[in-house]
Parts: C-alpha cells; sequence; structure tokens
C-alpha cells in the first residue's frame, strides 16, 4: 500500500498538532472547554503505555535469559550425545532404506574402513558396498524387513577386506522413531570367536 504525499503531509499535520497538545500547558478552565479532559486522558494514557512496555520489555529480557539458559543446556545435552555416540565402546551406525551410512561412529568406522584405519573413502557410502559379494543379498533383505518392521533385526555378514582376512558381524538394529533411518550396533564375531578358541 503506497502512500501519497498528501496523504505524507496529513500525517505530518497531524503527528505535530499531536506533540504541540501534548507539550502545551493546560488551557484555562472554561464551561465550555472540551480539549482539557480529552489532553488528560491522552497523556494518561501514554503514562500507561508507556508503564505497559516498560513492563513488556521487562518480560522479553526474562525471557530471552530462559532462552540462553536452555540453548546452553542443549549444547552441553548435545556435546555429550556426540561424545557418547562418536566415542562408544561398540560399532554403532545410521543407516537409510537405500542402506546409506548416514552417521558412524569411530569404531564403526573403523570396522567398515577397506584397510582398518578408520577412514572411509565415500561420503553416503552405501553399507552393501562393504560387504562380500555373498552377503549383499541377505543385507538388502534384512534391512527392509527392519523397514517394514517385521521381527526380524539380527543380521549376520561378512566385511570385505583388502589385507586380512573378512570379518563376520552381527548387525542388531532397531527402526528410528521417525521410520526414515535405522540405527545399528556392529558384532564382530570373528574377535569373538577368536577369543572363544
Amino acid at each position: 500500500m503506497s502512500t501519497s504525499p498528501k496523504d505524507n503531509d496529513t500525517w505530518k499535520e497531524r503527528r505535530a498538532k499531536a506533540s504541540q497538545l501534548a507539550t502545551s500547558p493546560p488551557l484555562p478552565a472554561k464551561a465550555g472547554n472540551l480539549l482539557e479532559p480529552a489532553r488528560a486522558v491522552t497523556v494518561a494514557k501514554l503514562l500507561r503505555l508507556h508503564d505497559e512496555l516498560k513492563l513488556h520489555q521487562l518480560e522479553l529480557k526474562a525471557q530471552n535469559q530462559e532462552l540462553l539458559e536452555t540453548r546452553q543446556q542443549l549444547e552441553v545435552a548435545l556435546r555429550r550425545a556426540t561424545e557418547l555416540f562418536d566415542f562408544a565402546p561398540v560399532p554403532f551406525v545410521t543407516l537409510s532404506a537405500d542402506g546409506s551410512i548416514r552417521e558412524i561412529n569411530v569404531l564403526g568406522a573403523r570396522l567398515l574402513s577397506q584397510d582398518g584405519s578408520g577412514r572411509l573413502d565415500k561420503i553416503n557410502l552405501r553399507f552393501h558396498d562393504c560387504l562380500t559379494e555373498g552377503c549383499r543379498a541377505t543385507f538388502d533383505i534384512w534391512l527392509q524387513s527392519v523397514f517394514s518392521g517385521r521381527v526380524r533385526r539380527a543380521c549376520i555378514v561378512e566385511l570385505e577386506r583388502v589385507d586380512s582376512p573378512r570379518i563376520s558381524v552381527e548387525i542388531l538394529a532397531n527402526l528410528c522413531p521417525s521410520k526414515k533411518d535405522v540405527r545399528a550396533v556392529l558384532l564382530d564375531l570373528s574377535s569373538r570367536k577368536a577369543m572363544e578358541e
């Protein structure tokens, strides 16, 4: 909505009159003078509005302080959860419906890296690509069953390695509440078998 110069002039005139009225000394009381009560009410309203605005400003400061404290608490909680996930004593991985790795902790990256270094070659690497050829179909069927909510939640597969023997891994997973991802724990069965022998 645009304003014409005439509207601006009218607004400026009204503002000047209001300012003059608010700062001018009271008119002498006369029987027919209706301006004085209106001016007194206007000043009273302005004072009340001023007090309400100050109160509102104090409330906003208090709310802002609460928000800052809540933000600090959330940052601490996020840092703690991130450390717990990243440095957990078991490999964790979050998988999408197509098997892409969305999140992985340090031990998970070490387990899935081809050379055991903990460096994964690609972002959004598919878990499927870390498996031996014979386990890929089993994994794909298992992942579909987890996303469909069927009972089968564990899967045993073998990880492909470049310079070392294959590693047998049991995958235990749960569907996330959002139903868009699966959170999985990878249990190294090869090291467990070696400990049993």
